[in-house]
């Protein structure tokens, strides 16, 4: 069977939710999806299925529509937990101009949401989805995560995820009057991320990059600073 065939198949073995399931049941449905979204994120599949282009619909329409579900704490910050994986995706399988529709939406509600939410908790999850995707596109973009500037012409996918991404970081921040550039937000890259190639072990023959993940905390404190 298609690997593509065998996750669609995942995807439609979730029971479906609504804006008026319970908020465990929409726990539980963000929960498995996430699981998946996060598998498919790695690539390998030769485009995202139609289970999951459902289940995004499902968290568009269903779910940021929903006030009672979106503020609810476990909800939201288990939403928030899945945009890295879809923005992962989107960069993978689908152009801009389609994804920021659906993906844009469900972001941007999100974040909204946690910008206003009681629990703290709530933004350090969007400041944390939000500096994973910037991770991702810093590390995916760039060559060896090194900004090369105009020396290195970017093209598609790279060019057009990096152009759309500093919308997203500035609906991130809470303040009003917050504006950014891409350019800003590739100093920002630059100077306030490790790259890979920091750590490297330049005395083996093939060196080994670091893991960036191990900046995972020091990357959301950059960008929460970043940001306010």
């Amino acid at each position: 069977m298609d690997p593509s065939d065998i996750v669609n198949g995942q995807f439609g073995a979730v029971p479906p939710i609504s804006s008026v399931s319970s908020t465990s049941d929409v726990v539980d449905w963000l929960v498995t999806m996430d699981e998946i979204f996060t598998r498919v994120a790695t690539g390998g599949l030769t485009t995202l299925p139609a289970n999951g282009f459902t289940a995004i619909e499902t968290m568009e329409a269903e779910i940021t529509t929903a006030p009672n579900l979106l503020s609810d704490a476990v909800v939201l910050k288990n939403l928030l937990h899945v945009l890295p994986s879809l923005w992962d995706i989107g960069f993978w399988y689908k152009p801009v101009s389609d994804w920021k529709t659906s993906f844009g939406c469900v972001f941007n509600k999100a974040v909204s949401a946690a910008k206003v939410a009681g629990d703290s908790s709530c933004y350090d999850a969007a400041v944390n989805a939000t500096s994973l995707m910037i991770r991702f596109t810093k590390d995916q973009v760039f060559w060896n995560g090194e900004d090369q500037g105009d020396s290195v012409g970017l093209q598609g996918q790279n060019k057009d995820y990096l152009a759309y991404l500093p919308e997203l970081v500035t609906q991130l921040s809470k303040r009003e009057d917050f504006t950014l550039t891409e350019a800003q937000l590739r100093t920002f890259m630059a100077t306030k991320m490790p790259s890979k190639t920091e750590g490297m072990n330049t005395a083996a023959a093939f060196p080994v990059f670091v893991d960036t993940s191990i900046y995972k905390a020091s990357d959301a404190a950059a960008v929460a600073k970043f940001v306010r």
